[in-house]
């Protein structure tokens, strides 16, 4: 019997902090350290808005949009949504995770 995180749910959330960050450093211009910081801090802020009913879902039940705006990224552009997955690649290699 597992009394902890399972390592998959470990690496998932590692991989959307990184993913998160990647998008940070690209579209906002943050150094790596800012915007893994920033992306821990997001996360855990759409988590906290999900769970008390502030989050806006689809059909399908997926959160599209927070009530505090903040909290919603804006779209990327074509070039910076390929720039944000070559980055997260590399975050993703950088700390032996496999991108997904």
């Amino acid at each position: 019997m597992s009394l902890g995180k399972n390592v998959d749910d470990e690496e998932f959330g590692r991989r959307e902090i990184l993913s998160e960050a990647a998008y940070q450093m690209v579209v906002n211009n943050l150094s790596e350290f800012e915007a893994i910081s920033r992306s821990e801090e997001l996360i855990s802020g759409r988590e906290q808005a999900a769970a008390s009913g502030l989050a806006e879902m689809n059909a399908d039940g997926a959160v599209v949009g927070f009530a505090e705006s903040e909290l919603n990224s804006k779209e990327p552009t074509k070039d910076q949504a390929n720039q944000v997955k070559k980055l997260y690649s590399r975050l993703c290699e950088k700390e032996g995770l496999e991108p997904e």
